[in-house]
């Protein structure tokens, strides 16, 4: 299983950016194909947030519901699925902390969603986030490269 990062999420859907053909593309190949991926809440609520902000998204961004009904269309896919935390996330986080010392501001986050991996037996993300390469047993796989 291969975590689909946030960025991937915003490029595929937001035609102003680069990396938007390619990971549109890529983003109908893994509906379409046989490797199973995941979600993480955080994911998703990073996603509208950055998809509905006037000032992250040019020329204009997309409606709530919009970004909604995305998010719904890309989660009812059978090759698709939600991992959450479980009852040892903070432990699992501080550990995970510890080893890509020093941790703060953004990475915070890039550091819970490991996290939620790690309890789920993920190690893969599809990201364009280099950050993730601090942390040790996440292997990145960069969608554009």
């Amino acid at each position: 299983m291969i975590l689909i990062d946030t960025n991937v999420l915003v490029y595929a859907t937001m035609p102003g950016f680069p990396e938007h053909e390619q990971t549109r593309d890529l983003l109908a190949g893994i509906v379409a194909g046989r490797v199973h991926h995941c979600l993480t809440w955080i994911n998703i609520f990073e996603y509208l947030r950055i998809v509905t902000h006037r000032r992250l998204v040019r020329p204009a961004p997309l409606a709530l519901e919009k970004a909604l009904e995305n998010i719904r269309g890309l989660s009812a896919q059978p090759r698709i699925s939600r991992i959450d935390p479980g009852a040892q996330h903070l432990e699992i986080f501080a550990q995970i902390c510890r080893e890509a010392y020093p941790v703060g501001g953004n990475f915070v986050h890039d550091c819970r969603i490991a996290a939620v991996m790690r309890e789920n037996g993920v190690d893969r993300i599809l990201t364009r986030d280099t950050s993730f390469r601090r942390i040790p047993g996440i292997t990145v796989l960069d969608p554009v490269v």
